[in-house]
């Protein structure tokens, strides 16, 4: 299998059924045709995507949900895929690189910059795309990016600064931290945190008081409150509500 430098869409494909035809066939599908797309990854529950503008997405009805809106929104998106490896056998291809192209609006053109991977598995003699990834390593061009497709970027699910996280998650009681369990959890899934950054979280062990009894948990704390809860200079009504408790 000859590996071109990037990929466009536009290249002619050897034919030969490989992992490479199936990678070109999904850029020159992309952005415009949902029927080709439809072919070009697995079908049924078992692919997933997770990238800045879909989130992540189980399943290929929820995958091409995701698609069906950016083709119908207001954005026009065309990519290259470069500066890529790729490595694989006989049963599956893994693709990891780079996007870079435009996102254009009628009031807004991007330069984007994605890194990326695909990855492809052969499923009764053909090749199925089965996971893709994307990120964005620029704060500033994310949002503005999901600007342009979304018309305002994407809010990080749950967070509204001002609520009581006692109100919403512990209907009244009180809470004493007992030790720190874990730490640097990375919430970005669509569950939680939906930007595409990282959102550093660090589990803590507590003590919940209710009418005299106690009731072990664990609480999910954003890295950067971690020291001021543990100091007692954040009070949990003040924690934003992006953490995150388990009875």
């Amino acid at each position: 299998m000859s590996i071109s430098a990037e990929i466009t869409g536009k290249e002619s494909p050897a034919g030969d059924g490989s992992a490479l035809d199936a990678l070109i066939d999904f850029y020159r599908s992309f952005s415009s045709d949902l029927n080709s797309l439809d072919a070009n990854w697995a079908d049924g529950e078992a692919p997933s995507m997770d990238n800045p503008i879909g989130g992540i997405r189980r399943g290929w009805p929820a995958i091409k949900e995701g698609y069906a809106k950016l083709f119908n929104g207001p954005a026009t998106v065309r990519v290259v895929f470069h500066d890529f490896v790729a490595q694989g056998n006989n049963d599956f291809h893994l693709f990891v690189g780079r996007k870079k192209g435009y996102c254009e609006t009628p009031a807004v053109r991007l330069e984007v910059r994605i890194r990326t991977s695909r990855w492809f598995v052969k499923m009764r003699g053909v090749w199925r795309q089965l996971h893709h990834h994307g990120s964005i390593d620029e704060p500033a061009l994310l949002a503005e990016y999901q600007r342009a497709i979304f018309e305002a970027p994407v809010k990080p699910a749950g967070i509204k600064g001002s609520e009581p996280l006692k109100q919403k998650a512990l209907a009244g009681g009180s809470v004493v931290p007992v030790r720190r369990i874990q730490h640097d959890r990375h919430a970005t899934t669509s569950e939680g945190h939906e930007s595409g950054e990282p959102l550093a979280m660090h589990q803590l062990a507590v003590s919940r008081v209710r009418s005299g009894s106690t009731a072990r948990m664990s609480v999910w704390v954003p890295a950067r409150q971690v020291g001021e809860f543990h100091s007692g200079r954040v009070h949990l009504d003040d924690m934003e509500s992006e953490t995150r408790v388990k009875s």
